[in-house]
């Protein structure tokens, strides 16, 4: 399976027009690429108050980071380190998490 680039609208929106991304209580706080043109997604439940971010590669949807205490603002990242950033502004921070999930550290 190969990708096709395309508007993020059309990345967000599954075949037969289902919603890749669905979200009553909350949304998509952040988008970011790798160099492999997998798509992660930062979404945010405003009624749990939990982040997590989802990465969509030619397999599917796996969620890689879950359980955040944070809406993640901003997400960049850095494929040949094999690293995922977090940005949360109201706390001042950034994190760095491994493409895994674990968390590195935390950038103050």
């Amino acid at each position: 399976m190969f990708w096709e680039k395309g508007f993020a609208s059309e990345l967000l929106v599954g075949s037969g027009g289902f919603p890749v991304f669905q979200s009553t209580n909350g949304g998509v706080a952040a988008l970011a690429t790798d160099s492999a043109g997998n798509l992660y997604v930062g979404t945010f439940d405003v009624v749990n108050t939990t982040g997590e971010v989802n990465f969509w590669g030619p397999k599917g949807k796996v969620v890689c980071l879950q359980g955040l205490s944070f809406e993640a603002a901003g997400i960049a990242v850095d494929r040949a380190r094999g690293r995922v950033y977090l940005s949360n502004p109201p706390g001042n921070q950034v994190f760095v998490y491994s493409t895994k999930g674990t968390l590195l550290h935390t950038i103050q």
